[in-house]
């Protein structure tokens, strides 16, 4: 029983776009970064969420340059970049890669030495390492101000107003 059959297989590059939304240190995957893509003339292709290892295969796309614009920035990240431009071919595969940094947050308490009771109406100037202004902050009735979203980095507190007594 002789039988016999013959295939062909051609192999054909991949065309698409793929996004990741990555960690600038370390490049690890981000989940729950959320991206509009557009074709260039301002029409919506569709809304996309990173999965778990922080990657969006929005798949197969008609050859064009395409705005792509990250519209939800995963919790305790800052995105380097918002919008990027990116030109899809027909049998080429096209990646995007949107870099993080994670933010801070900064907690200042101001206690007095002798009784550990909060300072309530200190006045503190906070600056990055570069000399970037970040902002002035009060202590609240318990001593304590609280900088969220801050990116990872050294910064400066310096008391310009003492609290009062």
């Amino acid at each position: 029983a002789g039988f016999s059959s013959k295939l062909e297989f051609t192999n054909a590059k991949i065309s698409g776009l793929v996004i990741q939304a990555l960690t600038e240190n370390g490049h690890k995957g981000l989940p729950g970064a959320v991206f509009e893509v557009y074709h260039e003339n301002g029409k919506l292709v569709g809304t996309y969420t990173s999965d778990a290892s922080g990657i969006i295969d929005v798949g197969a796309l008609p050859s064009d340059t395409y705005l792509i614009k990250e519209v939800k920035v995963p919790d305790r990240y800052t995105a380097r970049t918002l919008t990027q431009k990116t030109d899809v071919t027909v049998n080429e595969a096209t990646t995007v890669t949107f870099y993080h940094t994670s933010e801070a947050v900064l907690t200042v308490n101001l206690r007095d030495a002798d009784t550990n009771a909060g300072l309530p109406k200190a006045v503190f100037r906070v600056t990055a390492a570069n000399g970037d202004y970040v902002g002035e902050y009060t202590t609240d009735v318990a001593g304590r101000f609280v900088v969220s979203t801050l990116a990872a980095g050294i910064y400066t507190v310096e008391m310009i107003v003492a609290p009062d007594g």
